[in-house]
C-alpha cells in the first residue's frame, strides 16, 4: 500500500511539473510573439565626404501580460530599398505593458551603396526600413525564441 502511495505521488508531482513548466513555455512564446518594433526617430549625424552617421531610435513595445526578458534585435537596414548596413540592439528586458526605446548607430560607406542612397541622404529625403528578427529568452533561459520583425518611417 505505501509502496502505491509513492508512485502515486511522484506522478502527481511530475504531472505539476510538467503542467507548470508547459505554462511557462507557452506564456513566454505567446509574450515574445507580441512584440512590437517600430521606429520612433531617424537622425543624420553626420554627412561627410565617404560616409554618413545616422541614428536610428528604435521603440520595442511588450503589450502582453509577461516581462520579456533579454529581448534583442537583429536586422538588416535599408534607403530608398537599398541595403545600407546590420542594426542590432543591446538585450534589454521589456517589462508588461511597456515598451523601451533603443538608439541604433549606422555608418553608411558611399563607396558601399547605390547612388539612389547618397541621393536619398543628400536631399534629406528618403524612407528607412528595417527587416529582422527579434530573440528573447524564455523558459528562466533555458530557451531562445526568434520572432520576425519589421519596420519603417519617411525622413524627415
Amino acid at each position: 500500500m505505501k509502496y502505491k502511495i509513492k508512485i502515486i505521488a511522484i506522478i502527481t508531482i511530475l504531472a505539476l511539473l510538467v503542467g507548470f513548466f508547459s505554462y511557462i513555455f507557452i506564456s513566454d512564446t505567446s509574450a515574445v510573439s507580441k512584440i512590437k518594433v517600430n521606429i520612433k526617430k531617424i537622425g543624420i549625424e553626420e554627412i561627410g565626404l565617404s560616409s554618413a552617421k545616422i541614428k536610428i531610435t528604435i521603440v520595442l513595445s511588450n503589450p502582453s501580460e509577461r516581462d520579456v526578458s533579454n529581448l534583442k534585435a537583429n536586422f538588416k537596414v535599408y534607403i530608398a530599398d537599398n541595403y545600407i548596413g546590420d542594426g542590432i540592439s543591446s538585450k534589454e528586458t521589456v517589462p508588461a505593458k511597456s515598451s523601451r526605446e533603443k538608439d541604433v548607430q549606422i555608418v553608411i560607406y558611399y563607396s558601399n551603396v547605390a547612388g539612389a542612397v547618397i541621393d536619398a541622404l543628400t536631399t534629406l529625403d528618403f524612407e528607412l526600413s528595417i527587416n529582422g528578427n527579434a530573440e528573447s529568452d524564455i523558459l528562466f533561459g533555458l530557451l531562445t525564441i526568434s520572432e520576425d520583425i519589421k519596420a519603417s518611417k519617411t525622413y524627415p
